[in-house]
């Protein structure tokens, strides 16, 4: 059987080789990004010249560290100055969510795809997902949301593998479906496969419905440490029995990994992607400390990505996994850097303080707003729904809990708004528009940026 764009084989031992063999060969790789960039695409021949670099002067990975840094706002300012082919030769265009600043527009050729369906394939290998299997992809497939559906389609394609192109909603069709043609593995977001296992059980047809597997994207459902976080927790009990995997993943590259069957690290395959983690002022982090996500896409041709800093706080996993990885293992995301509150020079994070929210009791729903005062200080807000059977009494003894809870592990001041339990789901789960999001969002930013 033919492979889509001739993406077929790819080199199956690379991740398992030595360290010290990986970083050789992907040094080799980042060069010919270098050259390919430098040649090629205005944005990054000016930003060396600039700085007065050129790949010559890169020897080693020592000298890759004095490569200027690319930031996310540089992707948005100078997105027709990146690409480094024409755009005759371009053969698919993704559009990033643009849910932090307004999105980015990512060609590819057909190399490119060849090399994703390549990434994908390793991928779904390492979840376990298999030949034989019928896969119900779940994620929207058009490219002005996600690049998922596409990508996945491309690796399980590639693999041989049978998929269902769905796409998310219309959760009695999708359980129709997967009973017709015996779904072994689910692909999608963590909330929509809780609302469907929910629509499952309150139809006596569905209820003994169980695929082997399910991986999902878009929503953390892990702590630091890879156990499961609330949302984990409640989507294992929800669909007791079936293996659920988390899965990282970034339009930008766009670069994605998974965890083998040892639940430890998302895997990011070497032959594709070089990462770092560096601090605030750009210096390389050790393996196990937090820090900026940088990547270096290796093999792009169309839209070339180097020392990009995606934007996401993460760590990079010590030593090899025991499955015998020896490439990248990524820690979650705990965090985006522009997400940052900052309390009296102390910086915050939003979704560590929404995670102690949502393990309080008696809270139905809720999200959090950063904004400013007068003089341009961050400040929080955490608007909650409280069960409707509390009384008005109990429901503000419920809002000074959260408050107490904040201000003791926090150290810091939030004002408390109750609302009704419809205001606070419509936020959370539909645009101004009255869109549906494509997945539920607790944390808005509404602050002014400091001149």
């Amino acid at each position: 059987m033919s492979k889509i764009f001739g993406a077929g084989r790819y080199d199956k031992k690379f991740d398992y080789r030595t360290k010290k063999e990986i970083k050789k060969r992907q040094f080799v790789k980042i060069k010919q990004a270098l050259n390919h960039a430098y040649k090629n695409s205005k944005f990054y021949r000016n930003l060396y010249r600039k700085n007065s670099i050129t790949p010559k002067d890169i020897k080693n990975l020592e000298d890759f560290k004095n490569i200027p840094v690319v930031s996310r706002r540089d992707l948005y300012d100078y997105n027709w100055e990146i690409p480094a082919v024409s755009k005759n030769k371009w053969i698919d265009i993704s559009v990033t969510s643009g849910t932090t600043r307004k999105p980015t527009f990512i060609p590819y050729t057909r190399g490119d795809l060849s090399r994703m369906a390549k990434i994908t394939s390793i991928l779904h290998n390492i979840a376990g997902i298999k030949r034989g299997d019928i896969v119900q992809i779940t994620y929207p497939l058009g490219t002005g949301m996600w690049v998922a559906g596409f990508h996945n389609w491309l690796g399980l394609y590639n693999n041989n593998i049978c998929s269902l192109r769905f796409g998310p909603g219309f959760t009695e069709s999708q359980l129709n479906n997967a009973l017709t043609l015996g779904s072994s593995v689910f692909l999608g977001s963590p909330s929509f496969m809780a609302r469907l296992k929910a629509f499952a059980d309150s139809r006596r047809e569905f209820r003994n419905f169980k695929p082997r597997l399910i991986c999902v994207c878009g929503q953390n459902i892990v702590n630091s440490d890879f156990t499961c976080n609330k949302l984990g927790r409640q989507l294992k009990k929800l669909w007791r029995g079936t293996v659920i995997k988390p899965v990282y993943g970034a339009s930008e590259g766009p670069i994605c990994g998974t965890v083998c069957d040892k639940g430890v690290g998302y895997h990011i395959p070497g032959e594709f992607f070089y990462l770092e983690i560096l601090d605030k002022d750009n210096r390389n982090l050790e393996e196990g400390k937090k820090g900026r996500l940088v990547i270096t896409s290796l093999g792009t041709e169309a839209f070339p990505l180097i020392r990009y800093a995606i934007g996401d706080i993460s760590f990079l996993m010590k030593g090899r996994c025991s499955c015998g990885w020896s490439s990248a293992r990524m820690g979650p995301i705990s965090t985006r850097i522009d997400e940052l509150l900052k309390f009296k020079g102390l910086l915050i994070n939003p979704y560590e303080i929404s995670e102690t929210v949502s393990g309080l009791e008696g809270i139905n729903n809720y999200y959090l707003q950063a904004f400013n005062d007068t003089d341009l200080m961050d400040k929080l807000r955490i608007i909650i729904a409280v069960e409707d059977k509390k009384s008005k009494n109990e429901k503000e003894r419920v809002g000074s809990l959260v408050r107490k809870t904040i201000k003791s592990k926090f150290r810091i001041n939030t004002e408390i708004l109750i609302e009704s339990r419809e205001a606070v789901n419509k936020k959370i789960f539909f645009t101004e528009k009255g869109e549906s999001r494509r997945k539920p969002v607790r944390f808005f930013d509404i602050r002014k940026k400091r001149r």
